[in-house]
């Protein structure tokens, strides 16, 4: 009985510490692409009324194509 209690709380300690890290490692990686994403965002230049409506045109069609993208906007799921 005590070489399992011994092993288990190795065991515990080891995924605790993997645990920690991995979290550590994932708000890294989060606060990294948040600012990535500003940083592209910054970057790109805003879009003119025309691109606006061309988008937005682009979506529309989207929506048309793939009502599964937008179920509820095609009323699929409304009850």
């Amino acid at each position: 009985m005590a070489y399992f209690d011994f092993s288990r709380g190795i065991m515990v300690d080891h995924m605790e510490t993997r645990h920690l890290q991995a979290t550590e490692h994932l708000r890294d990686r989060r606060d990294l692409a948040s600012k990535m994403a500003k940083e592209r965002e910054d970057k790109a230049p805003p879009l003119t009324p025309e691109q606006k409506k061309q988008l937005q045109q682009y979506l529309e069609l989207m929506k048309a194509k793939q009502p599964d993208v937008w179920p509820r906007e095609n009323g699929r799921f409304d009850r």
